[in-house]
């Protein structure tokens, strides 16, 4: 059998993100927010609407690979990475976030409050390009989704020491038993991540009440 060489190449490709608020430099605050598997970033940023102010300027970038979904009418949906080439995919879509975070703070007014933003597999997009590329930010909500368990935050402690850590889980979420959140709660503690602890009603979603309860949560809480 003939040998198969395995060639890589970085192209120029169009991204997509959906934008609400003002980009006019006039907003003092900027949420960054990242879809789950097989959403639309376009549908996402929809269950915003209730955090939505003319001082917010919440932005949804769409993961760089589209994929048919299942069923009759076959819609498309996005995914941040899968495991095939996953080390290729996480530096492309920590790129593309580290983009949209540069262009749209230019957007807004000097030194906004910064939110990053995920839910179910944006949690972990949201990590592994914080980890990464460090970007300053004040909050980080993860919904419905977990901190990767491949990487050591013991030295990101100076970084994460000043910022608000969040989490959101429902018990009844059908894709995070019960058992899988406090395995989480224990890999943060070792790991020494002070998050705080979000409980909510509605499974695997995202609520617009519960969305706009922990937003007024946030106002309470110090760094």
């Amino acid at each position: 059998m003939p040998q198969v060489q395995h060639v890589r190449f970085k192209v120029a490709r169009t991204a997509h993100c959906y934008v609400m608020g003002p980009t006019d430099g006039t907003a003092t605050e900027l949420w960054i927010a990242c879809h789950g598997y097989g959403q639309l970033a376009k549908h996402f940023i929809c269950r915003f609407d209730v955090v939505q102010d003319d001082h917010r300027l919440i932005v949804a970038p769409q993961g760089l690979s589209l994929y048919y979904t299942k069923g009759l009418n076959k819609q498309p949906g996005a995914s941040w990475m899968t495991r095939e080439n996953r080390l290729d995919e996480i530096e492309d879509y920590a790129t593309w976030l580290q983009i949209v975070y540069g262009h749209f703070v230019g957007q807004c007014a000097s030194c906004p409050r910064i939110i990053l933003f995920g839910f179910s597999q944006g949690c972990a997009t949201v990590m592994r390009w914080i980890v990464r590329c460090r970007p300053h930010f004040d909050v980080l909500m993860l919904w419905a989704g977990l901190t990767p368990e491949d990487i050591d935050y013991k030295p990101l402690h100076p970084y994460f020491a000043e910022r608000q850590l969040w989490q959101a889980w429902s018990p009844q979420d059908e894709f995070l038993p019960t058992a899988r959140q406090q395995w989480q709660h224990q890999f943060n503690s070792m790991q020494g991540l002070n998050f705080t602890y979000f409980i909510y009603k509605g499974g695997h979603r995202l609520p617009r009440h519960a969305l706009k309860q922990w937003e007024n949560s946030t106002r309470n809480v110090g760094p």
